[in-house]
């Protein structure tokens, strides 16, 4: 059952999970965006933002981990099958953070690979999207006892994100088509 892009129930395939398969996307991206490297110049600015913008969240998220997810019956790092979706590819190319070097996969009911006893060892711009925007039912009861200014703007930043990755997407594919 699919949740949202980037983010399933145990027993989904990610995308590119097949590592010539991976390999291949990121080749075709790199030279696309190296033959439109003028065209694309401005999504690199919005890019820019999109990493500014989850740095600013670090701090929050990373608090929010801390108080549920070590006493989480479901933990979605140990439930989920979570991969890089196109938006997460496309802004690594763009100069988010490096390229990793294949898609997310792991063992049908093991955890993330990445979550290590500390939570996740990869840097938050490292990370698929969801794994930022996504705010568990207990993580919202949280939010509601905090300050109003403080659980907007953690919503109103991850609404933000969500527009601007859109808008890069979007973007891309107006460029490279045209």
């Amino acid at each position: 059952m699919m949740i949202a892009p980037g983010y399933a129930v145990d027993g989904a395939t990610p995308p590119w999970a097949a590592l010539p398969l991976w390999r291949e996307v990121h080749r075709t991206m790199a030279v696309t965006i190296h033959h439109r490297r003028r065209e694309l110049q401005a999504l690199k600015s919005l890019v820019g933002l999109i990493r500014e913008r989850i740095e600013a969240l670090d701090d929050l998220m990373h608090g929010l981990c801390a108080a549920t997810c070590h006493c989480c019956r479901d933990n979605c790092c140990r439930r989920a099958t979570v991969w890089y979706d196109f938006k997460d590819l496309l802004a690594f190319h763009l100069g988010m953070a490096p390229v990793p070097g294949r898609q997310l996969t792991k063992a049908t009911g093991a955890p993330c690979p990445h979550l290590v006893s500390r939570g996740c060892s990869l840097t938050r711009i490292q990370r698929p999207f969801v794994c930022t925007w996504f705010i568990c039912s207990a993580q919202r009861r949280i939010l509601d006892q905090w300050p109003a200014s403080r659980g907007t703007f953690l919503m109103n930043s991850l609404k933000a994100l969500k527009d601007g990755r859109n808008r890069l997407e979007n973007n891309y594919i107006q460029i490279v088509m045209s």
